[in-house]
């Protein structure tokens, strides 16, 4: 039997980012999995790594837009680990730390889940924000004022929507509440414990989830989802504005629209 290996090089990478509908200027947050896209020409990590940071940028232009990522480190929660907002390292896939780590970068400080951002509107992202992960002042609301696409890499669009968290906080859904956490963080090389806040689910509620199958059929019905193929797998991208109006909108019809039903067991209880 004759085998063909699938290939593809930053060309192919540009050529799929344009079809998919970026544009110079663009605020791009990018999720995913690149696993999924099949095998690079290129062997080394880093040098794959660096074709799809270029291939990024050429599109949206160096100077005029933002690359915006997950640099999530969960891991510490619970523990005594001081987060170090420029050491920390992200937990969210190689692509994600190979980013953080360059100059420029600028990253949320939340010990548990950040964002960082590199380019443009990066500063406004990802400082002075609340001690929240979503809701006001928090890198997500201020993607959606600035309009931002979300690209998920190799994976299905529903199983990356971190944003339908943030609709969650704003529509006061019953089965989760805030949780504070006080965690060390390293500021000018002294650790201090401050409070942070990640928005849970109440562990007495029997929840299944629906993994945004609801949530991604209302979408679909009423705006625009984008798809190209690359290689073994395929790039999505949707505007995060669009995807908050509209699960707002249908949570405002079914405030359980993420779980598969609504939970038997009440009162919510903490």
């Amino acid at each position: 039997k004759e085998y063909i290996t699938i290939t593809y090089d930053i060309n192919d990478i540009i050529k799929a980012y344009e079809k998919l509908g970026i544009v110079e200027g663009d605020n791009l947050y990018v999720t995913g999995n690149l696993a999924y896209l099949g095998v690079p020409v290129y062997k080394r990590k880093e040098e794959i790594l660096e074709n799809h940071y270029k291939a990024l940028w050429t599109v949206i232009g160096q100077d005029k837009g933002t690359i915006i990522i997950p640099t999530h480190s969960f891991s510490l929660c619970n523990t005594e680990i001081p987060f170090a907002l420029d050491e920390t390292a992200s937990e969210t896939g190689v692509l994600t730390e190979y980013i953080r780590n360059k100059p420029g970068s600028v990253r949320q400080m939340h010990p548990f889940s950040s964002v960082t951002a590199i380019g443009k509107n990066a500063k406004y992202l990802c400082t002075k924000n609340s001690r929240h992960v979503f809701g006001l002042h928090s890198p997500f609301d201020r993607m959606i004022e600035l309009n931002t696409k979300w690209i998920s890499i190799g994976l299905a669009p529903n199983k990356t929507c971190t944003a339908v968290h943030h609709a969650e906080l704003m529509m006061n859904v019953p089965y989760r509440y805030i949780k504070e956490f006080i965690h060390p963080i390293l500021i000018n090389g002294k650790i201090k414990k401050e409070p942070f806040y990640l928005f849970v689910t109440h562990r007495d509620c029997d929840i299944i989830r629906n993994k945004n199958v609801k949530i991604f059929n209302h979408f679909t019905k009423n705006y625009e989802l984008h798809s190209e193929k690359l290689e073994r797998g395929k790039l999505y991208l949707y505007s995060i504005a669009d995807f908050y109006k509209s699960t707002t909108q249908l949570m405002k019809q079914d405030i359980f629209a993420w779980l598969e039903r609504e939970p038997s067991i009440k009162p919510y209880r903490i």
